[in-house]
């Protein structure tokens, strides 16, 4: 009966570990966010002002390596 609740103290025990790792990865990114900006004054730079802001978009492309297939079985035909 214990098991159940021991997993969930430790999956939030884990996810506040996540979240203060991203906080502090999000602090060092914001350094380069101001490095970047330092380069406003060319074309050149410009352009990698936009390749840098294109770069920190995070895309959730649902790969995330579930149990789901990748092609799901199509429905079996009703019987006749």
């Amino acid at each position: 009966m214990s098991a159940p609740r021991g997993q969930v103290v430790n999956r939030s025990a884990l996810l506040k570990e996540v979240e203060a790792d991203v906080a502090e990865l999000l602090e060092k990114v914001s350094h380069m966010d101001d490095l970047a900006v330092q380069f406003d004054g060319s074309e050149p730079g410009k352009r990698f002002i936009e390749a840098w802001k294109r770069a920190r978009i995070i895309v959730d492309s649902g790969g995330g390596g579930g149990t789901t297939p990748t092609h799901p079985t199509p429905p079996t035909p009703p019987p006749a």
